[in-house]
């Protein structure tokens, strides 16, 4: 299970996560953020709390995942962002859509277990 990191509401285990809200509450940021931690190709640019005391302040997140033991795993980005949890979820957003639909794509094959 994924938390997102400020309000702290479970991501779906299993089906549809539907992120919504007024303009500028905050919707793309988490988007953005998402695109950096997981796979994805879509828009990755972080922008800082421009509303905080502190400009220029670089961006980071405290997840929080359920191992296969229902145990609680923290896992703070961009400091542990090579831990595997990261590379279980793929992120996708409209931008993504399109340079999938509009970019070639190539097909990776690996044997398993290698």
């Amino acid at each position: 299970m994924l938390l997102c990191p400020a309000q702290r509401l479970p991501v779906a285990e299993a089906g549809l996560t539907v992120v919504y809200g007024e303009n500028g509450v905050g919707k793309s940021g988490y988007g953005r953020l998402f695109n950096n931690v997981f796979y994805s190709r879509g828009d990755n640019f972080l922008i800082g709390n421009v509303f905080g005391p502190i400009k220029d302040q670089p961006c980071s997140a405290l997840f929080e995942f359920l191992d296969k033991d229902g145990n609680s795993v923290k896992l703070k980005y961009p400091e542990n962002k090579n831990h595997p949890a990261f590379r279980q979820f793929a992120s996708f957003d409209s931008k993504s859509v399109n340079v999938h639909i509009d970019s070639q794509n190539e097909l990776h094959v690996q044997p398993r277990g290698t």
